[in-house]
């Protein structure tokens, strides 16, 4: 008689950035441990199926790319998955379940799939605030235990549920430090080359989508504070705005005039291995941010970040983060900023800029790396 193998099955809403990413390194943690991993998608939402690109462990979707949407009907969902575990081979029963976010929670749920121990991954701030979701937790979760990506996210989840238990975002940064580009050719990539000037001290990043979450304006409104300052702390300043999104239009309207030295890039396929055009990443988030994983992968770069005082990129960063308070003050929030890009570039006149970095790498191998995750998974595959 053969010993059943330990496997995790990891289930995510959809494939796209940054969760497809997120899903391969526990699959790749899972699998050094010697695990079996099947992670399935609900959906295709990316051009491509992860299954064409580098993902570690077998992978499955419930519907792909222009096929019907999975039913939000819970009861539904969990007979197409019952359909699709049955079709990929594998045990009803595995040792682990993995499930990102609410919604293949209830399809697990509605199931009847369960793993020796079911973990259920809090990614963002509110997964019980719905009452309707607090009842539902309260009669009919048993076996199942809740966990968030950051401290914070965690904290919240202990008041619905009792448990207090973090699982942070993982990032395979050895992939992506062989994917940076050199400056110049991040700078290509990022089609900016032609417009920056030639001699620019610290050329600003801010990556990721243009909604009202993110707070992009604040970007704009420290570049015109910058200009306002008698002199300036961080001497000529180039804003690289990385991503695309509702608010593209009005942030483009704001500087019509041109007198903002100021870059729309778009949408740029893998943006992280252009971290390196940079001297500071920009993060600008409201207090909703549960994480942040453009600051983990700027720590792999080894470049600074500045971000707002809140606990999601806190969590990443640590003590090596340069952090303005929040406010609700556009102006103040702005002075905070320049005041944090200050630190930045005295940061870059100074000798410790070398151990800064080695600093930064070593916080992203010891707490977020394939191993690190690894080491959080091994009780639940033990």
């Amino acid at each position: 008689m053969t010993d059943t193998p330990t496997q995790l099955l990891q289930l995510c809403a959809n494939d796209l950035a940054p969760f497809a990413q997120i899903c391969d390194v526990y699959a790749q943690a899972a699998l050094s441990l010697g695990a079996q991993c099947t992670t399935i998608y609900l959906e295709q939402r990316a051009a491509d199926p992860v299954t064409e690109q580098t993902h570690a462990g077998q992978v499955g979707y419930l519907t792909s790319q222009g096929s019907e949407p999975v039913k939000t009907n819970h009861k539904e969902a969990g007979q197409a998955l019952t359909a699709l575990v049955a079709e990929l081979g594998l045990s009803n029963t595995p040792t682990l379940t993995l499930s990102h976010r609410y919604r293949t929670y209830q399809a697990l749920k509605a199931s009847p799939i369960r793993g020796q121990t079911n973990l259920v991954v809090a990614h963002e701030f509110g997964m019980f605030n719905r009452w309707q979701r607090r009842l539902s937790q309260r009669w009919s979760s048993t076996g199942f235990q809740f966990a968030g990506i950051s401290g914070a996210v965690a904290d919240e989840l202990a008041s619905a549920t009792g448990q207090r238990l973090v699982m942070p975002n993982g990032l395979d940064h050895l992939s992506l430090q062989k994917r940076l580009h050199k400056p110049d050719d991040a700078l290509a990539a990022l089609q900016a080359q032609g417009r920056v000037t030639p001699g620019t001290e610290m050329l600003i990043g801010l990556i990721g989508r243009l909604h009202h979450k993110k707070r992009p304006h604040l970007a704009l409104a420290t570049l015109e504070a910058l200009a306002q300052q008698p002199a300036n702390p961080v001497g000529q300043a180039h804003l690289l705005v990385v991503g695309d999104g509702t608010l593209r239009d009005s942030l483009e309207q704001r500087t019509a005039d041109g007198n903002l030295p100021v870059t729309f890039c778009g949408f740029v396929p893998d943006a992280p291995s252009t971290l390196t055009a940079f001297n500071v990443l920009l993060m600008t988030s409201e207090p909703v941010e549960a994480f942040g994983m453009v600051a983990l992968e700027a720590l792999t770069a080894g470049l600074p970040v500045v971000a707002p005082r809140i606990p999601g990129p806190m969590s990443v960063l640590g003590d090596l983060g340069f952090y303005y308070d929040n406010s609700d003050d556009e102006q103040a929030l702005a002075q905070g900023i320049v005041a944090a890009l200050a630190k930045v570039q005295a940061l870059y006149n100074s000798p410790d800029f070398t151990r800064w970095q080695q600093q930064a790498r070593q916080r992203v191998r010891d707490e977020f790396s394939i191993a690190a995750t690894a080491n959080r998974l091994a009780p639940y595959l033990s």
